[in-house]
């Protein structure tokens, strides 16, 4: 079986990926999220009739300012960051704040897909 969505759809905001979610829930379409790197079930791919919502910044142009969901921040004891960070940059980003946690090390791998079992 070919994995292969219907369609795949790039954001620059999450006001876009609230419309995103609106338009598959109104059209009963199913919604596949890949933030980057793999998945070995192809979850975050899906095949036939699926909506892909690629939060890789793969698309993004760098003209707009950072990618708002490749971030990094840590305050008060507290890490906040965003799915399209590869766990390299993780990795790297929690060591520089004195701050560990343990994870996968594939690297190509971001962390939203790291948390959803390996995309």
């Amino acid at each position: 079986m070919m994995i292969k969505p219907a369609v795949i759809v790039y954001v620059a905001s999450e006001g876009d990926i609230i419309k995103l979610i609106n338009y598959a829930k109104k059209k009963e379409v199913a919604l596949a999220v890949r933030t980057g790197g793999h998945s070995y079930t192809g979850a975050s791919s899906g095949a036939g009739d699926v909506i892909q919502l690629d939060l890789s910044g793969k698309r993004w142009d760098t003209s707009q300012g950072d990618y708002p969901f490749n971030f990094f921040r840590y305050a008060n004891g507290l890490v906040t960051a965003g799915p399209a960070i590869p766990l390299v940059s993780f990795a790297h980003k929690m060591r520089d704040n004195g701050v560990f946690c343990a994870f996968g090390e594939c690297p190509d791998v971001h962390l939203g897909g790291h948390c959803q079992t390996g995309k």
